[in-house]
């Protein structure tokens, strides 16, 4: 079998998993800032890529998927179609930290099946307020992860 054969068919299997689920509306807070919420579905009006992780999530992983995310974009930083949105996180990580502000729920999640199991992973939220692409990166397959972020980048940023 091809080197990550079994990755990519779980990853096929979890984008199923999480696919064309419309997401429940949530409040969020971007950076240490609580008393500055917003409603993140009502802020969304194109595709926009969502890395989703927590604080259960490795360390050596999430900094894997944000230095993809950054050699992938090279305007990650400012690059609003970007989100990073994180559960239970240290505050000195919420902001800047990894190269721009993280968002975090003011209570719930998403609604997505995924974040139950508090693996990070990476997917869209459209304009429709529905995911989809769902993915879940693997550092022993950076170059599955850049196709993913490559093709992301081609099919909805490149407009």
């Amino acid at each position: 079998m091809p080197r990550g054969y079994f990755h990519l068919k779980e990853n096929y299997k979890f984008g199923w998993a999480n696919d064309l689920i419309p997401l429940n509306p949530c409040l969020v807070y971007e950076g240490n800032n609580t008393t500055d919420t917003l409603n993140l579905l009502e802020n969304i009006h194109q595709e926009t890529l969502v890395f989703r992780f927590s604080a259960e999530s490795c360390d050596v992983c999430v900094n894997f998927v944000i230095s993809r995310l950054k050699n992938a974009f090279p305007d990650y930083a400012k690059n609003q179609r970007i989100m990073l949105i994180g559960s239970e996180l240290n505050p000195r990580v919420k902001e800047g930290y990894y190269g721009k502000n993280t968002f975090s729920f003011i209570g719930g999640d998403m609604g997505l099946p995924a974040e139950k199991y508090n693996v990070p992973f990476l997917f869209i939220i459209d304009e429709d307020r529905i995911s989809k692409m769902g993915f879940v990166p693997d550092k022993a397959y950076p170059e599955l992860t850049d196709s993913y972020l490559i093709n992301i980048r081609n099919r909805f940023f490149n407009q």
